[in-house]
């Protein structure tokens, strides 16, 4: 004889079901081998109904929802924990489970939240059979683990105040950790035959079988089809692409699939639906007529004579019906009275255009009401002509177009009656203090002769010629004038303009700034290194000195030299001079006759030897535009002399340069001498403020060598206002004679305030050569000596402080 225990195991997840059948020997029940039949169906049993056919002894077994089946290990026993019980034991409410023990035994039961949180524990040694449990705790869903002998099983439950609890979910891998129930016994014979017969709804499924071994049994039992939806594609204002795939069919045929959608979730074919053919596979559907701005939830669908199933829900929004959007006017052609334009309905935003076109007026932003023109209604890429508008007149113009939603503009644009000059946009040039040039171009008449033509300007922005203006000759072409009169560190702002017999056209407007004078008290405010460690400023221009009135200034021009009219003078000349002999400081008025004369006889620069700096010209002098008080001015040592001229800046190029500067009249020289450019100084700098560097021949002047820096004098006026430094050429004074000046030797001779350490008699100089010989240059920076009883030039300089 052999007892049979059937045992359910329910797996609710894609609803398939596996239920076990264990044979024991009735003899000694542990004893005896274990035959297992496991039997499962793809769809979710109501009741199993086992039959021993010999007997004919038949059991209905049902699936309760509310008990935990545990089996007692005889081989190993489980200590008996000590824990708090009350949170079972002292809650009220109606919520049970039932644990059902083959063997009396140990049991854990623990209440977790969904978050794993701990909520409650009950541990005891519990009877063979049902243990019923009382479970209190607040509304909600928790998780119930079961526990004894090394087994164990959870549920998912969802408890209230006075209720049954539900199964939710099992969360176990193991189908056997949940045992459903263990309700009757059936009595075999071994090697009896028995049937099984599943039940699903008003399907039934009979097996039968032979008790000999552990075996598997499937039902095959029908049920919905399985649907996916699809994801919702091309959504416009009032359509989108919908669909899913029905993949399995599940034993019934599809006989109808599609869609169902509603504005709200999780819709069903009772709301809107759309059919698909049957049968499985994936399908699409266009679902039209949707309105435009609204969410819209769908689920894909399938049926067959079991039942229906819905896809996942899916949402999707229409787009916005709206206005048109249109593109700018594009002006394609202006005459005197006519204008030709272009258009684009760059999308219609749901709705079709109606009327599309462009609307002006002589005032922005235009609409419909004050003037339009309607295009041909059949393109979205449209061009018309607007005629019978005024010479010399601005207009405004704007695309539009008009759906049923309203009308839409693009932005506007403004064109002028082609019938006044083309003027081109001016250029600033040489700007300087109180001066600029200003080049402009009229490059067309557009049929009407330029009668006038030129600049104007103001510190305003948008000058017109009633502000200020210089007048240039009529017709078209380039043109020049120079701005005078302004004022320094000043924004001003420019147009060029054109008039003819409609009106007048200005061109685009520039601007530009004054710059400062860098001269303050007679400083040139640029810095030159004249050692590691220290700068300078040089003065505005070589020192001077009149005798008659005993007082002393520095040149207004950089390129003032006036040394060969420093023969035959005494001390009474009423004149200035700029050849100064050693000693002639004005220490202590004690030698003032040195200004006025020196000597051929090397012997009597001695007596004219003064100790310490009273030899130095900046010293004991009141300069009169050179902040007119002693002690300001100093000169530059052999060392700082030498240091000078041989710098370079972070390019490695020269900051010295032998140079001519061209006269206005367009004479090759009007100056020669040493041009000393500020530390900061570029070779770049130089080509943008006009300077330039030659070699080879240069029109009629010959061979001029590379090292030659020269400029015009308008040009060498904008470098000098950048801080740039001219030495003239100079000569010296022997006696009552001056050598080395204009075409003789151009050589220039300016003391410093070191004695030579050998030859005590002399005083280091710096020194540079200019030698136009047949009308070439040659060009040495050297130094020498000269004797102290010579005459030459003095430039002193301020520390930079």
């Amino acid at each position: 004889m052999v007892i049979c225990k059937v045992k359910f195991y329910l797996n609710l997840m894609k609803k398939l079901v596996t239920i076990f059948l264990t044979l024991f020997v009735a003899s000694s029940v542990w004893a005896q081998t274990n035959y297992t039949v496991t039997f499962s169906a793809n769809v979710e049993m109501e009741k199993v109904q086992v039959t021993n056919t010999v007997s004919g002894e038949t059991k209905t077994l049902y699936m309760p929802d509310n008990v935990i089946t545990l089996q007692k290990n005889k081989q190993q026993e489980t200590a008996v924990e000590t824990v708090d019980n009350s949170a079972f034991l002292q809650q009220t409410g109606e919520n049970t489970v039932v644990v059902n023990m083959e063997k009396a035994g140990h049991v854990n039961l623990t209440l977790y939240s969904l978050n794993g949180t701990f909520v409650a524990r009950y541990s005891n040694n519990v009877d063979a059979g049902p243990n019923a449990f009382k479970i209190g705790a607040a509304s909600g869903v928790y998780v119930l683990v079961a526990s004894a002998n090394n087994q164990s099983a959870s549920l998912k439950l969802s408890l209230t105040q006075n209720s049954q609890p539900s199964i939710l979910e099992i969360l176990t891998t193991k189908p056997e950790a949940l045992l459903k129930s263990v309700d009757d016994v059936i009595t075999f014979d071994e090697g009896d035959q028995f049937e099984f017969i599943g039940y699903y709804k008003n399907q039934t499924d009979v097996k039968t079988a032979v008790i000999t071994r552990s075996l598997k049994i499937s039902f095959t039992l029908n049920t919905e089809p399985s649907v996916n939806t699809t994801q919702p594609v091309d959504v416009l204002y009032t359509t989108a692409t919908v669909g899913g795939n029905v993949t399995k069919d599940n034993g019934a045929a599809v006989t109808e699939r599609g869609v169902c959608w509603a504005t709200t979730d999780n819709p069903t074919i009772s709301d809107n639906k759309e059919i698909c053919g049957d049968g499985v596979g994936a399908f699409t559907i266009s679902l039209t007529e949707l309105a435009d701005a609204t969410t819209y939830y769908v689920r894909a669908y399938a049926i067959n004579e079991v039942g229906i199933t819905y896809g996942e829900t899916n949402s999707f929004t229409t787009q916005t019906i709206s206005v048109p959007t249109v593109s700018s006017a594009h002006i394609v052609d202006v005459s005197e009275s006519s204008v030709t334009l272009e258009g684009t309905i760059v999308d219609d935003n749901g709705a079709t255009v109606i009327e599309r076109g462009v609307c002006w007026a002589t005032t922005e932003n235009p609409t419909v009401s004050d003037n339009k023109v309607v295009a041909d209604n059949e393109t979205t890429s449209f061009s018309l002509s607007i005629t019978g508008l005024e010479k010399g007149t601005i207009y405004y113009v704007r695309t539009y177009a008009v759906n049923s939603i309203g009308i839409a503009y693009g932005e506007t644009v403004s064109f002028t009656t082609t019938d006044i000059p083309v003027v081109a946009t001016a250029i600033a040039k040489h700007v300087l203090y109180t001066t600029a040039t200003i080049e402009g171009s009229v490059t067309s008449d557009n049929g009407a002769i330029v009668t006038e033509r030129g600049v104007c300007w103001s510190t305003a922005e948008n000058p017109t010629v009633d502000d200020n203006k210089i007048s240039k000759d009529a017709g078209t072409g380039s043109f020049s004038v120079s701005l005078t009169e302004l004022s320094e560190e000043t924004m001003y702002y420019v147009r060029a303009y054109a008039i003819n017999s409609v009106g007048i056209a200005y061109g685009d407007q520039i601007s530009f700034v004054t710059i400062k004078n860098p001269i303050v008290n007679g400083a040139i405010r640029a810095e030159f290194s004249v050692s590691n460690t220290k700068k300078v400023y040089f003065s505005q221009g070589n020192l001077q000195y009149n005798a008659k009135t005993d007082t002393w200034r520095f040149a207004e021009n950089q390129s003032d030299m006036i040394g060969k009219n420093n023969s035959k003078i005494s001390s009474s000349y009423d004149g200035w001079i700029d050849l100064f002999g050693w000693g002639t400081s004005g220490y202590n008025k004690k030698y003032p006759y040195m200004t006025t004369k020196t000597s051929s006889n090397y012997g009597d620069g001695k007596k004219n030897d003064i100790a310490g700096t009273n030899y130095d010209w900046g010293v004991y002098n009141k300069i009169s535009n050179g902040g007119n008080q002693a002690g300001m001015w100093r000169t530059l040592t052999q060392s700082e002399w030498y240091y000078l001229m041989n710098r370079t800046n972070s390019n490695n190029e020269k900051l010295c340069y032998v140079a001519a500067i061209r006269a206005a009249d367009g004479e090759w020289w009007s100056a020669c001498g040493l041009i000393l450019l500020p530390d900061y100084w570029t070779d770049e700098l130089t080509y943008q403020l006009g300077g330039v560097y030659t070699a080879g021949t240069d029109r009629d002047y010959g061979y001029v060598p590379k090292s030659i820096l020269y400029v015009s004098a308008t040009n060498w006026e904008v470098m000098q206002a950048h801080g740039a430094v001219f030495l003239p050429q100079a000569g010296y004074r022997n006696g009552t004679s001056v050598k080395e000046i204009d075409s003789e030797i151009g050589a220039g001779y300016y003391w410093s305030s070191s004695a030579v350490l050998d030859y005590d008699l002399d005083c280091k100089i710096q020194r540079f050569h200019i030698e136009p010989v047949n009308q070439k240059f040659y060009k040495e920076i050297a130094q020498g000596h000269i004797a102290r009883c010579m005459g030459c030039s003095v430039r002193l300089v301020q520390d930079v402080k």
